[in-house]
C-alpha cells in the first residue's frame, strides 16, 4: 500500500529545473517507528518543493516532523532547523531565524565531510537572508564570502550534473554583493577584491577555463521575467541561477535552473523568459565552453 503526497529578485542571476515533484511514502506494517523515522526527510523535501503560497503549511508539517522523528540523522535535523529559519525570514521573524540557524549549525559542528558541508551551506544561506532582511548588508556579504570559502570549489557529482550547492552559494554572493554595493560601493568592492585574492581556486574538472564564469544576457530588456505575484504582494526580492547550453547563434539550446530564492516561482518565470534570450561572454567561441554556462538573474523589490 502506498500513500502519495504532492506539494506542489529586477536585475540579472540563475534558475531551477525541478518545479513540483510528487513524493511517495511507502507504508508497510513492519514498524510504525520505521515510518516515523523517514518523516523528517520527507517533510524537508516537501518544504523545498513547495510554492511560495504553500510554504507556511509545509513549515507546520516540518515542525511536527522535527518533534516526532527522533531517529532522524543530524543532517536532516540541521536541515529542518535551517528551513524553519527560512520560513521565519518570510514571516519577518529574523532574530528567530538566526537562532534556528545557530541550532542547526551546532548539530554539524566539527564535521568536515562533503554532506555536512552541503547542509551547512543551507544554514549559511538562511543566515544571509535574515541579515539582509535586518538591513545588515555588510554582515550578509561577509557571510556569503565566508560560506564560499568554507565550501571550496565545485564538487564532482556522481550523476555528472552541476554542483547545485556551489551554484547556490555563487548566487548568494552575487545577491549580497549587489545589495551592499547599492549602499556602500567602495566597501563592497574592497571586500570583493580581498575575496578574489584569498578564495580557493581549485575549479571544476574539464577543459573549459570559463566553465563557472557567468555569461551576459544581450537582450535582457526585451525578455524580462514576470515578477511572481505573491512576491509582489509581500515585497520580496529574489534570484535565480541557470546553467545553459549556448548554440552558435547565441541562443540557449538547454536551460537548467540550479539555484533560486525565495521560491521556485522565480525559477519558473526566469526559465520561461530565457527561451527568448541571447547570450555572449568569455569562451563562447569555443564549442567546449558552450555547455552548462552560468547565467544570473536578480529580482529587486523597490
Amino acid at each position: 500500500m502506498a500513500m502519495n503526497s504532492r506539494f506542489s529578485w529586477k536585475f540579472a542571476l540563475q534558475g531551477v529545473g525541478v518545479i513540483c515533484l510528487a513524493l511517495t511514502l511507502s507504508s508497510s506494517p513492519l514498524s510504525a517507528q520505521t515510518a516515523i523515522s523517514g518523516q523528517l526527510r520527507l517533510a524537508n523535501q516537501a518544504y523545498l518543493q513547495a510554492g511560495a503560497n504553500e510554504r507556511a503549511g509545509a513549515s507546520q508539517a516540518l515542525r511536527q516532523a522535527l518533534t516526532k522523528d527522533q531517529l532522524a540523522s543530524a543532517d536532516e535535523r540541521a536541515k529542518a532547523y535551517f528551513l524553519l529559519g527560512d520560513q521565519d525570514v518570510t514571516d519577518r521573524k529574523n532574530d528567530r531565524a538566526l537562532r534556528q540557524v545557530k541550532t542547526g549549525l551546532a548539530l554539524l559542528e566539527g564535521r568536515l565531510d562533503p554532506q555536512a558541508a552541503r547542509v551547512r551551506a543551507l544554514g549559511h544561506q538562511v543566515r544571509m537572508q535574515a541579515l539582509m532582511a535586518k538591513g545588515e548588508r555588510e554582515l550578509a556579504y561577509k557571510q556569503a564570502l565566508d560560506a564560499r570559502q568554507d565550501y571550496g570549489p565545485p564538487k564532482p557529482m556522481a550523476d555528472e550534473t552541476w554542483d547545485r550547492t556551489w551554484d547556490q552559494l555563487f548566487m548568494w554572493r552575487t545577491i549580497t554583493y549587489a545589495s551592499l554595493r547599492g549602499a556602500e560601493k567602495s566597501r563592497a568592492d574592497a571586500m570583493s577584491g580581498h575575496f578574489a585574492e584569498t578564495q580557493n581556486r581549485g575549479g571544476t574538472a574539464g577543459q573549459c577555463p570559463y566553465q563557472d564564469t557567468p555569461i551576459k544576457i544581450d537582450n535582457w530588456e526585451a525578455n524580462l521575467p514576470d515578477y511572481p505575484i505573491m512576491a509582489i504582494f509581500s515585497n520580496r526580492s529574489g534570484g535565480v541561477m541557470m546553467r545553459v547550453d549556448v548554440g552558435p547563434d547565441g541562443r540557449a539550446s538547454k536551460i537548467v535552473s540550479t539555484a533560486y530564492t525565495p521560491s521556485v516561482d522565480f525559477a519558473i518565470m526566469t526559465e520561461r523568459a530565457a527561451r527568448g534570450m541571447t547570450f555572449s561572454g568569455s569562451g563562447l567561441s569555443d564549442p567546449a565552453c558552450r555547455t552548462g554556462r552560468p547565467v544570473l538573474v536578480l529580482f529587486r523589490a523597490w
